[in-house]
């Protein structure tokens, strides 16, 4: 991909569903030669000398050489953030994080996860990338993440919207499995070649892993944040629309509206959990299938918002 790069509706309509999105071979060969010289110069090792291997693993206060060359810098990710955010979404840094080779343990999926975006830790940042230096395999350490979790996220602080300066590690039994409707079975392995990119909106649930294999996972983070990220309004604003300061309004978005204003658009969704029934109040109305698709795996993933707004217009 190039610098001009643009996701495609289905990448988005993607994104927009799962949390995240897999861009295979988005980096160039060069900037990832780059970064591994300025990596090992750092660490004052190499990766043919296991002997010398530190136990760093998160670099905080590394700086890129020159700072131009950071990973949310990189050509191709502007483009993307850009088409994502309207230029409203701007660098917020990120460090790299090596998980050196633990060959004496096992491996398991680790649980529970987290989530970073809240208005009392770092400030809300919208998106979020990652890659790595190096190929991962599985068990190598990599990146995990738990696919639909942004929309459990934005379900838990809707309902409990003080909390979103973090108070709720205050509650009594507090538990990160809130964040998450799978904590058990939904993780899943960022498994990638070196300069596959993923990009994940800031709620999801995620963590890191151990690696018990030979080589050692060096990954790059990089984070965006939205330009009005210190006003205190926007700060610890929870919108109903979980995509209302971005600038894809693809069908997801649109979709939302049209659930929400039932007898306007000649159609009648009727929510049972997280069933759905559409009702054609018009014989002449139809759907496309990939919007009746989309419908599906909005209303799946989001009826906490549906109830939630339609109770508010009562």
């Amino acid at each position: 991909m190039t610098s001009d790069t643009s996701l495609s509706n289905n990448q988005v309509s993607h994104f927009k569903t799962f949390g995240f999105l897999i861009l295979k071979n988005l980096l160039d060969h060069a900037s990832i030669d780059h970064w591994r010289q300025q990596i090992w110069r750092e660490l004052e090792t190499s990766l043919e000398t296991p002997e010398t291997w530190t136990k760093r693993g998160g670099l905080d206060g590394y700086q890129y050489d020159p700072p131009e060359s950071a990973l949310v810098h990189h050509p191709a990710l502007t483009s993307i953030i850009q088409q994502l955010g309207g230029g409203a979404f701007v660098p917020s840094g990120g460090i790299p994080i090596t998980r050196w080779a633990r060959k004496e343990k096992s491996w398991q999926m680790p649980k529970p996860g987290h989530i970073d975006a809240y208005g009392g830790r770092w400030l809300p940042f919208m998106i979020g990338a990652t890659t790595y230096l190096y190929d991962v395999e599985p068990g190598g350490g990599a990146f995990i993440f738990w696919p639909c979790s942004h929309h459990a996220a934005h379900r838990y602080f809707l309902e409990n919207p003080a909390h979103v300066d973090g108070s709720f590690l205050r509650t009594r039994n507090f538990s990160w499995d809130i964040f998450c409707d799978n904590p058990e079975t939904g993780g899943k392995e960022f498994v990638a070649h070196a300069g596959d990119v993923v990009l994940w909106h800031s709620y999801p649930t995620h963590e890191g892993s151990i690696n018990i294999n030979d080589s050692p996972r060096i990954a790059f983070f990089a984070r965006w944040h939205h330009h009005r990220r210190c006003a205190p309004a926007f700060r610890y604003e929870i919108p109903n629309d979980l995509w209302k300061y971005w600038a894809i309004l693809g069908e997801i978005c649109v979709l939302s509206r049209i659930a929400i204003i039932l007898e306007y658009q000649s159609v009648r969704i009727i929510l049972v959990g997280k069933e759905f029934v559409i009702i054609l109040l018009t014989p002449t109305f139809t759907w496309q299938q990939t919007c009746l698709r989309e419908c599906k795996y909005w209303m799946t993933n989001s009826s906490f918002i549906l109830e939630h707004s339609y109770n508010n217009l009562k």
